[in-house]
């Protein structure tokens, strides 16, 4: 069982990294194709460097600075700043995660907290008045999605998938600009430019980037799934089983708790329940069963 687990969580990585490459290429080749329409001399490889430079300077320190910012994040008071200090000391304590991390707070009563980028943690005002240990456990789960690279993961994919969405749009917007105009010169009496083929090529790299999206957000949904048991276990291992189980049951968002086919692809986070019956329940592995001892020999007799 142990074997067909490793070997499970590596054809899944496999595949998380076959679609963050397809939707690198899609969205460089895109880009090449807007660069060599504005610049006949444009080079082909540009759009791939656009793409490449977007994602360095999302997940860069200003880049994940402002990606905070508009998630809502906020410095702390001077009081929450020493709370959330001496909160995370007795959590770096426990799990030995000892790598930069900047602490905000959400300005709202929800019990939530989330990790963004490489360093970037947030609690929500509402996730401060539970117990302190329920506040370390929570804690605990966001450094697990930092140390497993999970944010990393999901922003990379977020800003490789922007481009595209932008263009898509804008594709869909040109397309259906140029099947009106050739409508409204047809009532007029004049006969369009040529502009059905432009129209069709729009329509259909809008229809691309639409799929392309939904394939994005499926897989990025997916992941996010995953990354939370990650997070969990991670916060189990050291010893905060029992109180991120409690603050799980504080929380229980009730969009997270159902069977139904839209939870199962488009949710973010799994159903509740799952969450508490992987905490308490924790997979054991398999136990290597010591060999038998030897039968003792009966004695042997020499004889003359």
């Amino acid at each position: 069982m142990a074997v067909l687990r490793v070997m499970g969580r590596t054809l899944w990585y496999i595949t998380l990294l076959a679609i963050l490459a397809v939707v690198f290429a899609y969205n460089s080749v895109l880009l090449s194709l807007v660069a060599t329409a504005f610049n006949s001399g444009a080079p082909i490889p540009l759009g791939f460097f656009l793409e490449g430079a977007l994602v360095l300077v999302g997940l860069s320190p200003l880049g994940q600075a402002v990606a905070a910012w508009t998630a809502g994040f906020r410095p702390p008071t001077p009081a929450q700043r020493a709370h959330l200090t001496a909160l995370l000391s007795d959590v770096r304590a426990r799990t030995g995660y000892h790598r930069p991390i900047t602490l905000h707070v959400m300005p709202t009563a929800t019990v939530n907290a989330c990790a963004l980028g490489t360093r970037h943690v947030a609690l929500t005002e509402g996730a401060l008045s539970l117990p302190r240990e329920e506040q370390e456990a929570i804690l605990a789960h966001e450094l697990g999605h930092l140390s497993g690279r999970h944010t990393v993961m999901t922003s990379s994919l977020s800003l490789m998938s922007t481009a595209g969405n932008w263009l898509g749009w804008l594709a869909g917007w040109i397309g259906l600009g140029i099947v009106l105009g050739n409508v409204i010169s047809r009532r007029r009496g004049r006969r369009g430019q040529g502009g059905d083929g432009m129209a069709l090529i729009a329509f259909g790299i809008a229809l691309a980037s639409v799929i392309m999206t939904l394939l994005v957000m499926a897989m990025w949904s997916v992941y996010s799934r995953q990354s939370e048991y990650d997070a969990d276990a991670f916060a189990g291992r050291h010893g905060y089983r029992r109180e991120l189980a409690a603050a799980l049951r504080r929380i229980s968002p009730t969009r997270f708790t159902g069977k139904s086919l839209t939870n199962m692809v488009w949710a973010s986070h799994p159903a509740t329940w799952r969450r508490l019956r992987r905490l308490e329940h924790p997979p054991t592995p398999p136990r290597l069963s010591a060999p038998p001892p030897p039968a003792p020999s009966a004695p042997r007799v020499r004889r003359f």
